[in-house]
C-alpha cells in the first residue's frame, strides 16, 4: 500500500469535507479508507507525518475502527504495539518525518501530538484498546479437571495482565513528565479518566461484542483498579493544591485533571456493594432493616443519585483528613474566583473551583454502607462529620441567598452552577441523612472545632429554607423563567424539602413498628402509651412540617403572583407544549403537594381561603358585569388564570396520584382527617372543608350566569372538570378497597357530599 498516496488522499478528503461542493465526494473516500484492510499501517503513518489536524483526526478515528474491527487477526505483539504507538504519540514520544517537520527541522515530536484535539481523540482510542485487551489473558478459560490452584493461577494471570497495561502507560507518563512536565501528567489522568469512562457500562463503545466481555470489565475494574486511580487522583490533586500552586494557575492543569478523574471515580454506577446486593447499582434497600444496624442513610429518595461505594471504600471517603482537603479547596478556589477577574490567575481559579465543587456534589451523595451502621458506630461520629463537612461547604456556597440569585441572574461567570450544584447537593443529603440533622449547627457534628462564621455555622435547613424562599421572590415560578437555572435550582429546593418529610414519615411509621415489634422498654412503652395520643415525634419531623408550611405559604403566594403574570402572555405556557408540557407542570406540582401534605393542618386553610377569595373576587366580576358597571373595561384574565392554577394544585394535594392499584387519599392528608376526627368529633376538618371549597368551585361550571356572561373561560372549566374527576375517583367512586389496612385505618375520615354540603345524605349518597 502506498503509504504516503493513503495520507494524501485522506488530506484531501478531510479537508474538502468543509466544502458542499466536494463533501459527497470526501465522505465517500473516508468510508472507503476506514473500510480498507490496510487501514491500520495508513493510520499510523498519517499521525507520525501529517501536519493536517482533520486528516489526523480522522486517522484517529479510523485506527479506533479498524482495530476492533480486526483485533482478533492481530498477534500479541502488534496489539501491544498499537497501544504504545497511541502512547507515544499523545505524550510526544513518537518522533515525525523529517521531510514533513514544519519548517524543514529535523525529525521531532510528529505534529499529531501537538494538536490538542486530535491528542484527546487519541486518548479515548488508547482508552478502547486498553479495554478490548483485558480479556486477553481470560481466568475463565480453563479446561475440564482443572484444580482450585489452576484457578487461582489463572486469576493472578489475568490480574497481572491488567496492571501490566496500567503500569505501561503509568511508566510512560512518568518517564515523559521529565521532558514535557505537567503536560504529560495531565495526559495521563486524562486517560485513567477515559479508561473509567469505557469500563462504565452507560458510556462503553460498542465493541461487536457480547454484553457479558463488558459486564466482565466492569466488574473487575471496579473490584482491583478503581479505588487505585481514585487513591492515585487524591494523591496527586492533594499535592497540587498543597503547593497552592493550582490556584496561581502554575501547576499546567495538574489539579484539574486529577480532580476530574476523582469525579470520573466517583460517578460510577456502584453495584453490588452496599446494604442490599439488588438494589439497582446504587446499594440502597427498600426494606426496612432490622434494628441493630440502621443507619441514618438507609432511606430511599424517589430520584435522588447516591453514590454507594460500599465497606472497601470507606477509609479512602470517610477516614479523618482524607477528603477535608476537598473542601478546603473548593473554599479558597471560589473566593479566589470572585475576587479576581479574567486573567489567568482568575481563570485557574475558577477551573479548580469547577473541579472541586463536582467533587463536593458527589461527596454529599454519598450512601449506604460506606458509613458504619449504628451497631459499628452507636453515635454515627463517622456520618455526622462528614455530614458537617457538607454543611459546612454548602452553606458557604449558598449564604446569603439573595447575593447568590442576585449572581446568578446577572450571568456572571458560573454562578448559575454555583447556585444550582448547591442545591443539588442539598437535595442529596436531604434523600440520604437523617431529618433531625439539618436542624443543628454543623459544629455540633464537627470531628474537631473549627472555626466558622454564622453564616457558615447555620443549620442546613434555615440555608435551605432562605434560598427556597428567596427563589420564589425573585421570579423562578414566572414563565419566562421555565426551564432555566431559578427553576432547576427551586425544583431542587422543593424536592429536598419533600424528601425530608417523605424520610421524617417514613422514620416515624419505622420506629413505630420496631416498637410494637420488639420488646424491652422501646416496645413497652408503646403497649403503655394511650390508643389516641400520638407517638414520640421522629426527630426533625416537627420542624419540617412547620418549615413546609412557611415554604409552602410562600410557593402559593407567589405562584397566584406568576399566575397572574402569566395572563397577558400570548401562548398558554406548558400547555402549548402538549402532554409532555401538561406532564412537566403536574410533575412540579406534585413536588409542591408533598411540602404542602407535610404540614396539612396549616397549608389545607391556606388553599381553601386561596379558592374562596378568588371565587368571592370573580362573583363581583360577575354582579358588575350583570349590573352593567364598568363591563366594557372589566378583564377577569389574571383572576381566571390564578383559578385555573389553584384548579390545578388543589387536587394534586388532596387527591390520589394513580401510582397504585386502586385510588386513595394520601396517607398524610388521611391522618390530617383521622386527627380531626379524634380530636375534634363534629367539629371542622382541614381535608372535608378544603375538598368542600374546591367543590364549590367546580359548581362554577353549572353556575348558568358564571357561563351566560363570558367571565368563566372555557379553558377554566376543562381544568375544574379534570380536578373534580381527580376528587371523585379518589374519595367518591374508587374501585373496590375492601379489606385493605388503609381502607380500614381512615376509611371513617373520607369527606362525603353531604360533609361538603352538596347534598345527599349522611351515607353519600
Amino acid at each position: 500500500m502506498d503509504l504516503d498516496g493513503a495520507r494524501a488522499a485522506v488530506e484531501q478528503a478531510s479537508t474538502g469535507l468543509a466544502h458542499p461542493a466536494h463533501r459527497a465526494q470526501a465522505e465517500a473516500t473516508l468510508l472507503e479508507f476506514r473500510r480498507s484492510p490496510h487501514a491500520l499501517p495508513a493510520c499510523r503513518h498519517i499521525l507520525r507525518t501529517s501536519s493536517v489536524m482533520e486528516a489526523c483526526f480522522q486517522a484517529a478515528a479510523t485506527l479506533r475502527d479498524a482495530a476492533l474491527r480486526d483485533y482478533a487477526a492481530l498477534p500479541p505483539e502488534e496489539r501491544s504495539s498499537l497501544r504504545q504507538f497511541c502512547l507515544g504519540v499523545v505524550l510526544g514520544q513518537t518522533e515525525g518525518d523529517a521531510n514533513t517537520a514544519p519548517g524543514g527541522a529535523g525529525a521531532g515530536p510528529c505534529p499529531a501530538s501537538l494538536m490538542p484535539v486530535v491528542v484527546s481523540q487519541l486518548v479515548s482510542v488508547l482508552a478502547v484498546l486498553i479495554k478490548r485487551a483485558w480479556l486477553d489473558v481470560d481466568e475463565q478459560k480453563l479446561d475440564t479437571g482443572a484444580t482450585r490452584a489452576d484457578y487461582v493461577a489463572a486469576a493472578s494471570a489475568a490480574h497481572a495482565h491488567r496492571q501490566s497495561m496500567l503500569a505501561e502507560a503509568e511508566r510512560a507518563v512518568s518517564q515523559a513528565s521529565n521532558s514535557k512536565g505537567s503536560d504529560a501528567r495531565v495526559i495521563g489522568l486524562n486517560l485513567f479518566a477515559a479508561v473509567i469512562t469505557e469500563f462504565a457500562p452507560s458510556t462503553a463503545s460498542a465493541m461487536q461484542l457480547p454484553w457479558d466481555f463488558h459486564e466482565r470489565c466492569r466488574v473487575s475494574l471496579q473490584n482491583d483498579f478503581l479505588q487505585q486511580f481514585f487513591q492515585h487522583a487524591v494523591g496527586t490533586a492533594r499535592a497540587a493544591a498543597e503547593t497552592g500552586r493550582a490556584l496561581e494557575g502554575l501547576d499546567g492543569g495538574v489539579c484539574v485533571a486529577a480532580l476530574r478523574l476523582i469525579n470520573a471515580a466517583l460517578a460510577w454506577d456502584f453495584q453490588f456493594t452496599g446494604s442490599n446486593p439488588n438494589g439497582g447499582g446504587f446499594g440502597l434497600s427498600a426494606a426496612i432493616p432490622r434494628g441493630d444496624v440502621l443507619r441514618a442513610s438507609d432511606g430511599v429518595g424517589a430520584d435522588a443519585v447516591k453514590i454507594a461505594p460500599g465497606v472497601s471504600w470507606r477509609d479512602a471517603l470517610l477516614a479523618p483528613g482524607s477528603t477535608d482537603w476537598v473542601f478546603e479547596l473548593h473554599a479558597l478556589a471560589a473566593a479566589r474566583a470572585l475576587d479576581t477577574n479574567g486573567d489567568a490567575p482568575g481563570r485557574a481559579a475558577r477551573a479548580v473551583a469547577h473541579a472541586a465543587r463536582q467533587t463536593v456534589s458527589s461527596l454529599c451523595a454519598l450512601a449506604g454502607d460506606v458509613f458504619p451502621s449504628k451497631r459499628e458506630d452507636p453515635s454515627e461520629s463517622s456520618r455526622l462529620a462528614h455530614f458537617a463537612r457538607c454543611a459546612f461547604s454548602l452553606n458557604r456556597a449558598l449564604r446569603p441567598a439573595r447575593q447568590v440569585i442576585a449572581r446568578a441572574t446577572s450571568g456572571g461567570g458560573d454562578a448559575e452552577e454555583v447556585m444550582t450544584d448547591g442545591a443539588r447537593g442539598i437535595a442529596a443529603l436531604a434523600a440520604i441523612h437523617a431529618p433531625g440533622d439539618f436542624y443543628q449547627s454543623p459544629s455540633s457534628y464537627a470531628a474537631s472545632n473549627p472555626t466558622v462564621s454564622s453564616d457558615e455555622n447555620a443549620a442546613l435547613a434555615s440555608t435551605l429554607g432562605e434560598l427556597t424562599v428567596c427563589l420564589l421572590e425573585a421570579g423562578a415560578l414566572r414563565s419566562e423563567n421555565d426551564g432555566g437555572s431559578l427553576d432547576e435550582t427551586l425544583r431542587m429546593c422543593i424536592e429536598a424539602w419533600g424528601a425530608l418529610a417523605e424520610r421524617s414519615l417514613a422514620g416515624q411509621q419505622r420506629d413505630d413498628a420496631f416498637r410494637s415489634n420488639v420488646g424491652g422498654a422501646g416496645g413497652d412503652a408503646a403497649k403503655a402509651r394511650p390508643a389516641h395520643s400520638p407517638p414520640p415525634a421522629f426527630p426533625g419531623q416537627a420542624e419540617t412540617s412547620a418549615a413546609c408550611a412557611v415554604v409552602f405559604e410562600a410557593y402559593l403566594r407567589f405562584g397566584l403572583a406568576a399566575a397572574a403574570a402569566a395572563a397577558h402572555e400570548e401562548d398558554d405556557g406548558q400547555e402549548e407544549e402538549g402532554k409532555a408540557g401538561a406532564a412537566a407542570l403536574d410533575e412540579r406540582l406534585a413536588l409542591a403537594a408533598s411540602v404542602a401534605r407535610a404540614a396539612p393542618d396549616e397549608t389545607l386553610p391556606l388553599l381553601r381561603a386561596a379558592m374562596e377569595a378568588k371565587k368571592n373576587e370573580l362573583g363581583a366580576f360577575l354582579s358588575n358585569g350583570q349590573n352593567g358597571q364598568n363591563r366594557a373595561n372589566a378583564d377577569p384574565a389574571e383572576l381566571l388564570e390564578q383559578l385555573w392554577w389553584l384548579a390545578r394544585v388543589v387536587p394534586h394535594v388532596l387527591c390520589d396520584a394513580f401510582e397504585g392499584e386502586f385510588p386513595l387519599p394520601p396517607d398524610a392528608v388521611a391522618e390530617c382527617a383521622r386527627r380531626a376526627a379524634i380530636n375534634d368529633p363534629g367539629g371542622l376538618c382541614p381535608v372535608t372543608e378544603t375538598g368542600g371549597s374546591f367543590l364549590n368551585l367546580v359548581g362554577l361550571c353549572l353556575d348558568e350566569n358564571a357561563m351566560r356572561s363570558g367571565f368563566v373561560s372555557p379553558r377554566l372549566v376543562e381544568q375544574l372538570i379534570w380536578g373534580a374527576a381527580r376528587w371523585t375517583d379518589t374519595y367518591l367512586m374508587p374501585e373496590d378497597v375492601g379489606g385493605s389496612a388503609h381502607a380500614a385505618l381512615f376509611g371513617g375520615a373520607v369527606p362525603t357530599l353531604a360533609a361538603v354540603g352538596l347534598g345527599g345524605d349522611g351515607e353519600g349518597r
